[in-house]
C-alpha cells in the first residue's frame, strides 16, 4: 500500500487532493506541520508527500516554497483541486439557518481558507475569523467543542465525518477557486514523461541579469508559468527565485544554458502538468 504524506486530518483539502492523486486504495497520513510532511518522506515512512504550493485567490504558500528549496525532495507531479468552503456548525433543533448564523461570533480555519472568504467576513461584520490549523481540525474543533457560538470553515467532506451541519455552502470569494498541489519524493521524475519544470536560482546583482533568464526561455519558446522571489536567510535584501515552466524545443539543452546566467540553479522537479477544467 502506498504510504502519502499530507497536511491536516481526514477530510481536510489537501486529504482529498491525496485521495483523487493516489486513489482510495493510498494509506494517507495526516500531520500537523508542512515540515513534516517533507521529514516523513525523506526518512523514508512515506513513499509520497502531496502539499500545497499555491491558491488561485489567496497566492502563494510561500512556506513551501522554502522548504522545496532547502529539501533535497523532488517534485514529480502536481494536482489542482476545486477549492469549495462550506460554513459548518453544530446543529440546533428549533433554529432557522437565518437565526443560527447569527449566533456565530467566531469562525475557525486554515489561515488560506480565511483569506478565501474575505467576502464573507464583509457580509457578516459581527463574525470573527480565527487562525486554528487545518480546515478539518477546525471542523473537529467546533464537533467537540461545547460552544455553539463557534462556526468553521471546510470541506463538505469534513462536515460528513465530524457530524456537523453546513449552514452555508461555496463561501468562497470566487466559484473559481483552486488549489495547486505538488507531489514530492526522494527520486526525480522519469523525463520522458515529463513536460513541466520547477527550478530556484539566484541571479548576480546587475542590470539585466533576469532579463537573461527570461529570454533564454523565450528563445526555446518555454512557457513560463510562474515567477516567485523569496528572501535569502542570513543576506538582507538577497533572493531566490523559484520559476515553473513548460519546456519547449530543447528539454535537454534549456537547463544548461539556464546555468550559465544564473547561480545555485537546483531542479526541484520535471513531471507532468496537471490539466485545469473550468
Amino acid at each position: 500500500m502506498t504510504a502519502v504524506a499530507c497536511y491536516g486530518a481526514e477530510g481536510s483539502f489537501s486529504h482529498i487532493a491525496a485521495l483523487q492523486y493516489f486513489g482510495e486504495g493510498a494509506s494517507i497520513i495526516g500531520t500537523g506541520r508542512f515540515t513534516d510532511i517533507f521529514e516523513l518522506v525523506a526518512s523514508g515512512r512515506a513513499t509520497f508527500g502531496i502539499l500545497p504550493i499555491e491558491n488561485s485567490l489567496a497566492g502563494s504558500i510561500y512556506e513551501n516554497f522554502d522548504n522545496l528549496t532547502r529539501s533535497n525532495l523532488r517534485i514529480i507531479g502536481e494536482h489542482l483541486v476545486r477549492i469549495e468552503h462550506a460554513l459548518l456548525v453544530k446543529k440546533l433543533e428549533g433554529v432557522s439557518p437565518e437565526d443560527r448564523i447569527r449566533q456565530i461570533r467566531k469562525v475557525l480555519s486554515h489561515q488560506k481558507a480565511i483569506e478565501q472568504c474575505l467576502n464573507f467576513f464583509s457580509d457578516h461584520p459581527w463574525i470573527e475569523g480565527t487562525v486554528a490549523g487545518d480546515t478539518a481540525g477546525a471542523a473537529k474543533q467546533v464537533a467537540t467543542s461545547p460552544d455553539t457560538t463557534l462556526a468553521a470553515i471546510a470541506s463538505t467532506e469534513a462536515a460528513s465525518l465530524y457530524g456537523l451541519q453546513v449552514l452555508r455552502h461555496s463561501i468562497e470569494d470566487d466559484p473559481k477557486n483552486y488549489t495547486r498541489f505538488v507531489v514530492i519524493a526522494r527520486e526525480m521524475g522519469e523525463p520522458e514523461l515529463c513536460d513541466k519544470c520547477s527550478i530556484s536560482f539566484g541571479v548576480p546583482h546587475a542590470p539585466g541579469t533576469l532579463l537573461k533568464v527570461l529570454q533564454i526561455l523565450s528563445k526555446d519558446n518555454a512557457n513560463m508559468t510562474k515567477l516567485e522571489s523569496r528572501p535569502v536567510h542570513g543576506k538582507p535584501f538577497e533572493y531566490l527565485f523559484y520559476l515553473d515552466f513548460h519546456f519547449g524545443r530543447s528539454r535537454d539543452e534549456i537547463l544548461p544554458q539556464l546555468r550559465t546566467v544564473t547561480y545555485d540553479l537546483k531542479v526541484l522537479g520535471r513531471y507532468r502538468a496537471a490539466t485545469l477544467s473550468l
